[in-house]
């Protein structure tokens, strides 16, 4: 019997003596995936049974599942597996494709060599044409004498030419000898780049940036990733300065599995201006060690004080924003199905004080927490929160401290209303340490004890309607109303004779009754006929405060009567174009409000959008390392315009505007609250690249500093990264 090969030869024959197209079927161990076939179309196709080739001939097309190959002529050896393909060679696999005058690949290793060929990756939308394009297996290549771009089109707007290069789909693409040229101008050199083109992790220099600086002077930063190993990579930075020095950045990364992970940040520099060494170190690190001890570290230190405002850089890792305080962190936990225990290491480092004396660490602070347990056949739930902490300081109160607070609550449906009761007990015990040589702090107890709680009752419904809807797109109107009651009573205590170390050192007497009432109207779509399902049409909160029992320490003035507080909050999207909302609270003790806010956002189908917003604040809040309340007093505006001009080029439009800043007239240097910003941002983005430019203007109302005035300019280059300039 002849072999299944042969027999489909013989049949493929047969056929061609009827009809002058032709389909061969050949499929099994010859040729690599048993389930996958492949196709083979020609208007000729002849067999050579003694060497084992398949010739076909005109208008040539072999599928394999999703890959088409086609050319005017192919030749396959059934025993090599080596398909030689010459003519308009066009191989398609899904989106991707190659194209060239001759193509040799085996079919089983899909290795091979393309002449005067091009490769196109659609993900990326990466081109690679050269003279010779050697497939080293899937979606790997080399490539001599050839060109690079991410651009569409006979004439690409950039292209990177190069003697030789490699690309590794899953990867990265590398060039020796290339030349980046707009158009066909060349623009640099390159000995050597890599880009990514996924990724997949591999060593590398990455793509500079450069800058300017009033203080720092020109800026120019240079990189390099090295991938380590599949758990661990790196990388190393050099932030040359012209004014100030090189800044050396490192950026350490490893992944050894779930529970073991975390990141190092260290970077220095002798500074020239300062004529000083300073340095940022930032850890990040999680671990579960043995007996399922959970422990996680964030630490953040940095030389001095100024360390953010003349060097903060994304490599050191800090803080997105300056703060008053950086802290530092280590934890250990362990955690139980019913408790949680924890050791927790705090540190603080002030950046308005450069001796840190009065700055309050946590060295250490224990604590047990019971998680809520609902006691069986009762509706009462049970929890408890208690810490042992000791604080440190140079100067002023510290002292060791227990705070233990027991939890009951008991959560009930009568009929469509939900009632909880509720009551936590508060035990604190202090042993402080009087180290107030320097300072004014009140001499307390060598031992003090506190002994109160906190009680309340929460009841609460809800009602919905389902109405019938022709507005807009929705099939129906879903209103639905929300009243909330709410009673919280603490009794009055003497406080002053308690340290206040943080938080927990307070607990204000009250006798608060809260009314609140929500209102919102959802449009719904069926899901058959939408992509949106719903739309938050109308939202209205209102609510009030009444404190019969006001606790006057809790405010910077005399208390008499009750004091009110009431707010109301509204949000809406009524159409696809705009979304506004508005938040006011009104104190009625002092008869001002505390709180206005409100924005608006009106867009269009093109892209063009307005956004406007406006914030005032107006209340104390108590400043714990100051020891005294501090007015927070001031009111901005924020804008942002957006308009498409066409579909490559968009304007932007950015403000915020202070209408007041500053509270505290003793010391309103402090009242670091911002500055005004003026911006305009032209955005043109072309297929394969694009250029953002910003130009603004800051000015300072908090102290004495000129206007800036500079521009941020970004250059993007699709699958290569952007560079900025500022």
């Amino acid at each position: 019997m002849l072999e299944k090969k042969y027999l489909l030869a013989f049949i493929v024959l047969l056929l061609m003596s009827i009809s002058t197209t032709c389909l061969a079927q050949l499929e099994g161990k010859d040729f690599g995936d048993k389930t996958i076939p492949i196709l083979i179309s020609a208007d000729m196709l002849t067999y050579d049974r003694e060497n084992s080739i398949y010739t076909a001939e005109g208008n040539v097309e072999i599928t394999r599942g999703n890959a088409l190959l086609k050319a005017d002529k192919v030749i396959f050896n059934g025993e090599t597996k080596m398909a030689e393909a010459e003519g308009n060679v066009s191989l398609y696999d899904g989106e991707d494709m190659v194209k060239g005058d001759l193509l040799k690949i085996k079919m089983d290793t899909q290795t091979g060599i393309i002449y005067n060929g091009m490769i196109f990756y659609a993900e990326k939308n990466f081109y690679i044409s050269g003279k010779e394009l050697e497939k080293l297996g899937d979606k790997k290549y080399h490539f001599k004498r050839g060109t690079l771009t991410t651009c569409d089109g006979s004439s690409p707007a950039w292209t990177i030419l190069a003697k030789e290069g490699d690309m590794d789909i899953g990867g990265y693409a590398k060039v020796w000898g290339g030349v980046f040229q707009i158009k066909e101008v060349p623009v640099f050199y390159w000995p050597f780049a890599i880009f990514p083109v996924k990724r997949k992790r591999q060593s590398g220099f990455l793509i500079p940036k450069v800058g300017y600086s009033k203080d720092d002077g020109a800026k120019f930063l240079i990189s390099y990733f090295w991938a380590i190993n599949k758990s661990m990579d790196a990388t190393v930075l050099a932030d040359i300065m012209t004014e100030r020095g090189t800044k050396v950045g490192l950026e350490y990364r490893y992944f050894l599995r779930e529970d073991l992970k975390g990141q190092a940040n260290f970077s220095f520099i002798q500074d020239l201006i300062e004529d000083d060494f300073r340095w940022s170190v930032s850890f990040e690190h999680q671990q579960e060690l043995p007996w399922d001890i959970y422990t996680k570290w964030d630490i953040n230190l940095v030389s001095d004080d100024h360390y953010y405002e003349d060097l903060e850089s994304f490599y050191d890792n800090l803080p997105k924003t300056e703060p008053r305080f950086l802290t530092s962190k280590v934890s250990f936990t362990k955690e139980l199905d019913w408790a949680e225990f924890a050791i927790n290491f705090i540190y603080r480092d002030d950046m308005d004080d450069a001796s840190d004396s009065r700055t309050i660490q946590i060295l250490p602070e224990a604590s047990f927490i019971i998680k809520p347990y609902e006691i069986p056949n009762t509706p009462l739930v049970v929890s408890m929160d208690s810490r042992l902490t000791n604080f440190y300081r140079k100067e002023g109160v510290s002292g060791l401290r227990i705070d233990v607070r027991p939890g009951l609550n008991m959560p009930l449906n009568v009929g469509s209303f939900e009632v909880e009761p509720w009551i936590d007990g508060i035990f604190t015990w202090w042993w402080p340490n009087n180290n107030n040589k320097y300072t004014s702090d009140i001499h307390y107890s060598s031992n003090l004890e506190r002994y109160t709680f906190i009680t309340g009752l929460k009841v609460s419904t809800e009602h919905s309607w389902t109405l019938d809807s022709n507005f807009e797109s929705f099939d129906t109107i879903e209103y639905t109303i929300s009243p909330v009651v709410n009673y919280t009573y603490a009794p009055y205590l003497d406080q002053k004779k308690y340290p206040r170390l943080d938080n927990l050192d307070r607990v204000w007497g009250r006798s608060i009754l809260s009314v609140a009432l929500l209102n919102s109207f959802v449009g719904n779509v069926e899901p058959s006929t939408g992509d949106v399902p719903t739309r938050n049409l109308l939202s209205v909160e209102l609510g009030v405060d009444i404190d019969f029992e006001k606790d006057s320490d809790s405010v910077p003035y005399n208390v008499s009567g009750s004091y009110i507080t009431s707010y109301f909050e509204i949000r809406s999207n009524p159409s696809e174009y705009v979304e506004f909302g508005f938040i006011a609270k009104y104190n009625h003790f002092v008869d001002d409000f505390s709180l206005i806010a409100g924005d608006i956002t009106l867009k269009d189908l093109r892209g063009d959008y307005l956004s406007v917003s406006y914030n005032s604040i107006n209340e104390f809040v108590y400043k714990r390392d100051e020891e005294r309340f501090r007015l927070r007093k001031y009111e901005y505006i924020n804008g942002e315009l957006k308009i498409v001009v066409y579909d490559e080029l968009d304007l932007f439009f950015y403000s915020r505007y202070y209408v007041s800043t500053g509270d505290d007239t003793e010391d309103s240097d402090s009242n670091k609250i911002g500055s005004n910003y003026l911006g305009v941002g032209v955005d043109y983005h072309h297929q394969c690249w694009g250029v953002y430019l910003e130009l603004y203007n800051k000015s300072w109302i908090y102290e004495d500093k000129k206007d800036d005035f500079g521009f941020m300019l970004t250059v993007t280059l699709r699958g290569l990264g952007s560079i900025k300039f500022r």
